[in-house]
């Protein structure tokens, strides 16, 4: 594993004579990349302030989708100079190539959106409510932008995208980390196959644009100049339009610290970007389905293979969600398909149960 010092060397290798004052890990997140802040006794030209990030990559391990193979540090670099050149808000790299396991980037601070968002729901101050509407509504903006990029059909986020075969193996992990250490009943897990092939025959109908992949509050940050900077968007792929909006809106019981007032603003803010069109909302209903499934059985793979425990806590908030999704598509959107889906799904848990009730509560 790479070290402090070999982070060290390799910086004074970019810059002999910068004098280092410290040097702090940055607290990692579930991806096998690590960061440090790099605090210099005196601020050189080549950086914006007196401290860099070093981005640390001690995995390469490939992104689950179709399309070609690149390892994520050189999709970073790639991409992160495709994404500065179009003026999409990433942190500048400053030095590093391609085949590098150490980079060194812009700092943009230590304020994640959802920190802002978690604080403003423990004070309750109305002028906080007014900065997460603007942060979000600016974090929406940027999903309008990336998918503005040109297509550039030889460039690799172009090539790639969520397949049958990506889509199964996700919903797969919510059977085998999810329902079998609970309830090994055969015939239940082939029901849930039922609905679950149901869900991906729709999303592989959805138009494709180009997206972050895994664009939540945790990978936005508020930079000094009180802007939306964009973290971890080396896996970006082509997914459908709505990929995006979903996590930043929902993911790690987002929904909940929003609340429905500035949750629903904001969602009929993107619909409004999207020409208000029932496509949008179909869409946007089935990936949000299909991610919180995932959420249940990755969260559920990440405490047992790695440990993780702590994503743990937000599995019962993607239950809860569920159950009030697959409700509001069976009564508003007419999709009686999936009705045996939710039945098993109420059956398996108490909070996809509670979920169903309170929007049928809600409907009628």
């Amino acid at each position: 594993m790479i070290t402090t010092d070999d982070i060290i060397h390799r910086f004074f290798e970019w810059q002999p004579q910068a004098k280092i004052a410290s040097i702090l890990p940055l607290t990692p997140d579930s991806s096998m990349r690590r960061y440090f802040r790099i605090s210099l006794s005196v601020q050189i030209k080549a950086i914006k302030s007196n401290t860099v990030v070093a981005m640390v990559f001690d995995s390469l391990t490939q992104p689950e989708s179709g399309g070609p193979t690149v390892e994520p540090n050189v999709s970073c670099v790639q991409l992160g100079r495709l994404f500065t050149k179009m003026g999409y808000p990433v942190a500048e790299i400053y030095f590093g190539e391609e085949k590098d396991l150490i980079f060194f980037i812009e700092d943009i601070g230590t304020r994640h959106l959802i920190d802002l968002l978690i604080d403003q729901q423990r004070r309750l101050v109305k002028g906080d409510k007014r900065a997460i509407l603007k942060y979000y509504k600016e974090g929406i903006e940027c999903i309008s932008r990336l998918h503005a990029i040109p297509e550039q059909k030889e460039f690799f986020p172009f090539q790639r995208c969520f397949t049958q075969s990506s889509y199964d193996g996700e919903l797969n992990e919510v059977v085998e980390f999810y329902l079998r250490p609970f309830n090994n009943d055969g015939g239940l897990e082939s029901a849930l196959r039922e609905g679950f092939s149901l869900i991906v025959s729709e999303l592989m109908t959805f138009t494709l644009a180009l997206a972050h992949r895994d664009y939540h509050s945790w990978n936005l940050m508020i930079d000094n100049n009180d802007r939306v900077r964009i973290i971890d968007y080396q896996d970006a792929l082509l997914a459908p339009r709505t990929y995006d909006l979903v996590p930043l809106l929902n993911d790690r019981d987002t929904n909940l610290y929003l609340g429905d007032e500035i949750y629903y603003e904001l969602f009929d803010y993107a619909f409004g970007l999207h020409n208000k069109s029932y496509e949008f909302v179909n869409e946007y209903t089935h990936v949000l389905l299909q991610r919180d499934l995932k959420i249940v059985g990755r969260f559920n793979k990440l405490a047992k293979v790695r440990g993780l425990n702590n994503y743990l806590k937000w599995v019962p908030g993607a239950l809860f969600t569920i159950g009030r999704l697959l409700s509001f598509m069976i009564d508003e959107q007419g999709r009686k398909e999936y009705k045996d889906l939710l039945s098993i799904l109420r059956r398996l848990s108490s909070e996809t149960d509670e979920g169903s009730k309170k929007m049928l509560r809600l409907l009628r």
